[in-house]
């Protein structure tokens, strides 16, 4: 809390310094609480990139063919196979 008596926290006054302090702390705790879960999102869209790949290579070794590929929404892909003659 900020009075005219200065800042207080946990009813502790503390300084302009130690109050720094706290604020870089936090940001950087924020900061790494981001990068944590870019890096599992990146991890995720990896993983979900292989599993295609992978199934898309399947399908081919067993005659199909990708004969159209269109996105559903913002978060999917169609994509219809044919099989090859």
């Amino acid at each position: 809390m900020v009075t005219s008596e200065g800042t207080f926290v946990d009813g502790k006054k503390i300084t302009p310094t130690e109050l720094r302090q706290m604020n870089e702390k936090e940001s950087k705790q924020q900061q790494q609480a981001l990068e944590s879960q870019l890096r599992m999102l990146a991890d995720h869209t990896k993983a979900l990139t292989e599993r295609i790949t992978q199934s898309l290579n399947a399908a081919a070794e067993d005659g199909w063919e990708v004969a159209q590929m269109s996105s559903f929404g913002p978060d999917g892909l169609v994509y219809l196979l044919r099989k090859t003659r």
